[in-house]
């Protein structure tokens, strides 16, 4: 009897294999499937620095200000005519959210009724010109139909894996198929994981000095003063092609995105003669941080705010290098500015890199650990 129910077992054993293989690749499609869906009904909302209070129907919902990512304002086609969408990123804890229309997974979709209104959310949010960073995926919501070739992809090569696996090693068929089963689900799990950082979706953010843009593991910063704002988009155009994360992009987004950059041409402006006091041109780090000291402590206290009012406008300034900049973060922390100013004007910063330099300075206890952090990390571009 023994040896009939392992026969048993041994035969039943590939048949639930292949049903859980079916049963979970129908839930796959039809999960995709049901997310494609648009699904919009009327209501209200009202922003402001708290966060953002929506309601529709029975429903309500509050968002806290430090749970939105990046709002824009979008013109898509809707009721025959272009209309303002009001497009809000949440951060990636509200995936799960599926009580609001939605074009991606952690992103609301509000149409306002004018330009102006649209306009004016955005800026009670606190990304209208001259505010906070945006940074939004140009991902169509049909681009995830990909996941479907990436999932396909992943358990074949699991599967392959255990087969491969089984076939070197003397063990027996039961141990195979109760080992393989979770080994084929992690190899499946680590090789879409990676397939997915590969094959990201293109995704911008913009700043008060340029625009990053990552498509899947690359990364490139376009720097405003370099840009020819009459063909900003051709350049945006140029940094997301090659390979799948420029597939299934979003050309409506991706035009709301360049419109902000243009909208904001000639903003924060400082003149070249403000500017040199903040160059390093060649200097060490001790002796550039001595000559930044010189340039704000010039004893008169109204001059002495106007200088670091000056600092400030550089830090978030299109027209500086990046030298400049932190060479003007670096006189806003000697001349114990609040550390909460500075952090907050890193808020509009798109170049990454930078950002964490002068957030870095910022952080830094006394002037030798900025002088430590200086000669550690080059911050040149």
């Amino acid at each position: 009897m023994a040896g009939v129910g392992r026969l048993l077992l041994d035969e039943a054993t590939p048949a639930c294999v292949a049903l859980l293989s079916v049963i979970a690749a129908a839930l796959f499609v039809t999960s995709y499937t049901l997310s494609l869906g648009r699904r919009r009904v009327p209501g209200t909302v009202s922003a402001g620095s708290h966060g953002l209070d929506a309601t529709w129907g029975k429903r309500a919902r509050s968002f806290a200000a430090d749970e939105i990512a990046s709002a824009l304002v979008v013109r898509r086609s809707a009721s025959g005519a272009t209309r303002p969408f009001v497009e809000i990123g949440l951060r990636p804890r509200l995936r799960a959210l599926k009580s609001v229309s939605r074009r991606d997974g952690d992103m609301l979709s509000l149409q306002a009724p004018d330009d102006a209104t649209a306009a004016r959310l955005v800026e009670l949010l606190g990304f209208g010109r001259s505010g906070r960073r945006v940074s939004v995926s140009l991902a169509l919501p049909e681009r995830r139909l990909l996941h479907l070739v990436l999932g396909a992809i992943s358990y074949a090569t699991g599967l392959a894996f255990v087969a491969l696996v089984g076939t070197a090693l003397p063990v027996e068929r039961l141990l195979a198929y109760l080992y393989g089963i979770p080994a084929s689900a992690m190899v499946a799990l680590l090789v879409h994981e990676s397939l997915k950082a590969v094959c990201a979706a293109g995704k911008v953010t913009v700043g008060c000095d340029g625009i990053e843009v990552e498509r899947g593991l690359h990364r490139e910063f376009l720097v405003r003063r370099d840009l020819d704002i009459a063909r900003v988009g051709l350049a945006v155009e140029t940094a997301l092609r090659g390979g799948l994360g420029g597939l299934l992009l979003d050309p409506e987004r991706r035009d709301a995105v360049v419109g902000l950059l243009r909208a904001s041409e000639n903003e924060n402006e400082v003149p070249p003669s403000r500017l040199r006091a903040y160059e390093r041109e060649g200097r060490t780090p001790a002796d550039w941080s001595e000559r930044v000291r010189t340039a704000v402590n010039v004893g008169d206290y109204r001059r002495g705010a106007l200088v670091v009012d000056v600092a400030a406008a550089i830090v978030v300034s299109p027209s500086a290098t990046a030298d400049q900049r932190i060479g003007a973060a670096l006189a806003l922390r000697l001349s114990e500015t609040p550390a909460a100013q500075l952090r907050d004007a890193t808020e509009g910063i798109a170049d990454g890199r930078l950002r964490e330099a002068i957030l870095a300075i910022n952080d830094a206890e006394n002037e030798p650990d900025i002088v430590r952090i200086l000669e550690t990390r080059g911050w040149s571009r």
